[in-house]
């Protein structure tokens, strides 16, 4: 185990507690703030962020301007536990000024390394000393006594600095790869517009081009011009049955049976990691009023409303009412093709709106009937599923990544920030 020794952030750092506002006056210098959100929501402070423009007096500029290794933590905010969340300047920028609501903690760097002093602030044990003595009733803060006292632990520059490499080093995988997830939503949300607008040529599989392009292509329906071809419909008219989960409280078990509500159905797929169970006689009973298989449809009718997945091959439960389950009329229509219709702007938005009419937001089976489906040819169909599918699955594997990365580093730097392992 690496030697590590527990001192006061007074031993090792200067701490200052900005007061300057996000109003610009006149007669002030012009500056950028480094505000609230800035620090809460980046580990890191770059010029690549966008800094809010603001004033300055000439003694706030000398006081609270940032330099490269400043540490600065939210210092008030409504919940204890949104305290102390510390980022690091990492380069020199023109100007930029700490805002209100955050304290600068600015190591001497003889004692103390930035990216590792920033790893301990954000360790668990600060965060529980930061909720403990965080000050307010519905507002929270801290004083400036309050962060001198945090206890943290320390061992040598050169140890430090490896871990702060290590720790920035996992950092900048978590933001690569949150950087794909985000480009591939982008691309999603570009396919399903295009896609569900103008659809796919059989023969060539390309994009058909745009009503502005070739608008003998297309014609008009209650929901604007679309292909030729293409219909709209209802969706009890897809269906063989819409229907919602049991009306009546269940018993619940340890285990036995899933029981599935809202909150386990996500856009594409199913979330398991709080699942209820029922014993096997209410699962019986259950399920003569709604007995999901695989291809029917999941929709959330409560909660996060309108979320969309396919029942699962060899996949069995029972469902409360907070889920509506289709059946669809596989003649007609893929399920595949339909959830991801579901799934689009124009009718996440429909259900929402559906769903706020009523004294407590749900989404009724009535409701659901009446949502207007766009249908084309089987074939088409498929081709926009599997497009779709595609991204979908590339999606899915990035968030699977990004998931592993943050369970490492937050075992990693327990291990390291305590010298359980060393360096």
């Amino acid at each position: 185990m690496s030697d590590f020794w527990e001192v006061r952030i007074q031993d090792i750092a200067e701490v200052l507690v900005s007061n300057v506002d996000k109003k610009s006056y006149a007669g002030q210098k012009a500056v950028v703030l480094c505000n609230y959100m800035d620090v809460y929501s980046n580990d890191y402070i770059s010029s690549d962020l966008n800094f809010m423009e603001s004033t300055a007096s000439e003694a706030e500029i000398k006081k609270f301007s940032l330099r490269k290794g400043d540490v600065v933590i939210t210092k008030d905010s409504e919940s204890p536990f949104d305290i102390g969340i510390p980022s690091v300047v990492t380069e020199d920028i023109d100007d930029l000024v700490c805002g209100y609501h955050l304290a600068i903690i600015r190591p001497n760097l003889d004692k103390v390394d930035p990216l590792f002093l920033a790893k301990q602030l954000s360790s668990e044990k600060s965060t529980r000393y930061f909720a403990r003595v965080a000050a307010g009733s519905t507002r929270f803060g801290l004083s400036i006594g309050s962060i001198h006292a945090l206890p943290i632990q320390i061992t040598s520059l050169e140890v430090q600095k490896k871990i702060g490499e290590i720790g920035l080093t996992i950092d900048n995988q978590i933001e690569a790869t949150q950087a794909l997830i985000d480009k591939y939503t982008a691309i999603k949300q570009g396919m399903m517009a295009d896609l569900f607008s103008r659809g796919i040529d059989p023969d060539t599989k390309a994009l058909r081009p745009t009503f502005e392009e070739a608008p003998e292509l297309y014609h008009e329906t209650p929901l604007g011009m679309l292909p030729k071809g293409w219909n709209v419909d209802t969706l009890s008219k897809l269906a063989e049955k819409i229907t919602d989960g049991d009306h009546h409280t269940p018993e619940r078990s340890s285990e036995g049976r899933y029981l599935l509500s809202a909150r386990n159905i996500h856009d594409g797929y199913l979330d398991f990691s709080k699942v209820d169970y029922v014993p096997e006689y209410e699962y019986q009973r259950m399920i003569k009023r709604c007995f999901p298989e695989a291809g029917d449809i999941f929709i959330s009718c409560s909660g996060s409303i309108g979320r969309v997945c396919e029942v699962p091959e060899n996949f069995s439960c029972a469902l409360v009412r907070s889920v509506a389950l289709v059946k669809l009329d596989n003649n007609l229509v893929q399920s595949s093709y339909i959830c991801w219709w579901l799934r689009t702007e124009k009718m996440q938005k429909a259900m929402i709106n559906s769903a706020l009419q009523a004294a407590q937001p749900n989404l009724f089976q009535g409701a659901i009937e009446q949502l207007d489906v766009v249908i084309c040819a089987p074939e088409e169909q498929l081709l926009i599923s599997e497009r779709l599918n595609v991204i979908e699955n590339m999606m899915l594997l990035n968030k699977s990544d990004l998931k592993k990365l943050k369970v490492q580093k937050a075992g990693l730097m327990q291990d390291l920030l305590t010298g359980k392992v060393p360096v």
